[in-house]
């Protein structure tokens, strides 16, 4: 109970990501710019809350995922059964999903007006891998961070911290594909091991200032959003998006008894939600004309509770065949 109770505020922090990650692709197709695949009608208010999002859900799950890391990293014995753990638990999905969900929902959507063997080759070489792209990039990241951890973990880890630094800004200037997303995230991953080693002071003495420092990524959000775009200004931002964050969840773990049904049902099925949601939605686009058909605030809403809807019924149905056939 402890150990639940002690981490509830990454449960938290989990469950907030995943329902950004609904939001935001909910709202992207009205954003200035439209989706990846579709331009439309872009809506002010759905522009700005798009961008809030963007601007740190994903950060925010490599943070959390490096968190985890390093808090279990002097539990593995062995690197290689841990990259074998790493295999199953990401490598396995991508393809599985990929092959057998994703990319079959994708060939009969057609968003791109392509051919089957277009979106499947393009999987396979790793240009299109839709959403799925954030399970590779983190299996890369994370067999990174192992083999610093356990053969270079001499370096100084300010280097390394300046280093990643220098990466992510480099990285904002190059293609957003799959792999060429791993130099902007890496620096997230690896601030989640330095919050770790840094956690006292961090809930103890940083927590006196939360408000500070909503005030500070406020005016950074302000700032990026109708003045001025810059990609360290971008960085902080998110680093403070984070921290603000992690300290507002383990504000509210503290109110709590440590668990809560919901929370904790988002949490332990991330990875199944996050798979299954974004087909859903480029289905629902299609049916009303990549959001040139139909009331804006009523295809987001679909968009939203549908996916989301269909992503629990899934995971119930899923966790039902499963207990039966124990």
């Amino acid at each position: 109970m402890e150990k639940s109770k002690r981490l509830f505020h990454i449960e938290i922090l989990q469950a907030f990501g995943i329902l950004c990650v609904f939001l935001g692709h909910a709202l992207r197709i009205y954003h200035d710019g439209g989706w990846y695949f579709h331009k439309t009608q872009t809506i002010f208010a759905f522009d700005i809350i798009d961008k809030f999002i963007y601007s740190f859900h994903m950060p925010l799950f490599m943070f959390l995922s490096g968190f985890l890391f390093y808090l279990n990293k002097d539990k593995i014995q062995n690197a290689w059964e841990y990259v074998l753990k790493r295999v199953k638990r990401l490598l396995l999905p991508f393809y599985l999903a990929g092959f057998l969900y994703v990319l079959p929902m994708i060939c009969f959507i057609n968003p791109l007006d392509k051919s089957v063997g277009f979106y499947y080759t393009s999987f396979l070489t790793l240009d299109y891998t839709w959403h799925l792209w954030f399970l590779i990039d983190l299996f890369i990241l994370t067999l990174f961070f192992v083999l610093y951890y356990f053969k270079f973990n001499k370096i100084n880890k300010y280097v390394v911290l300046a280093v990643l630094i220098g990466i992510n800004l480099l990285a904002t200037i190059g293609p957003s594909s799959c792999l060429a997303r791993i130099p902007k995230f890496a620096i997230f991953f690896y601030l989640g091991c330095l919050f770790v080693e840094n956690k006292d002071f961090i809930e103890k003495t940083l927590a006196r200032y939360i408000w500070v420092i909503l005030s500070i990524f406020a005016g950074v959000e302000i700032l990026l959003y109708f003045a001025y775009k810059n990609a360290l200004i971008d960085l902080f931002g998110a680093v403070l998006a984070i921290l603000f964050f992690y300290l507002l969840a383990l504000k509210l773990s503290q109110k709590t008894n440590g668990q809560n049904k919901v929370v904790s049902f988002l949490s332990v099925n991330l990875l199944s939600l996050y798979i299954i949601h974004e087909p859903i939605m480029v289905l629902i686009l299609k049916y009303f004309k990549w959001g040139n058909n139909g009331n804006p605030f009523v295809v987001s809403g679909l968009m939203f509770f549908v996916s989301l809807l269909c992503s629990i019924l899934f995971i119930k149905v899923k966790d039902f065949i499963l207990n039966k056939t124990k």
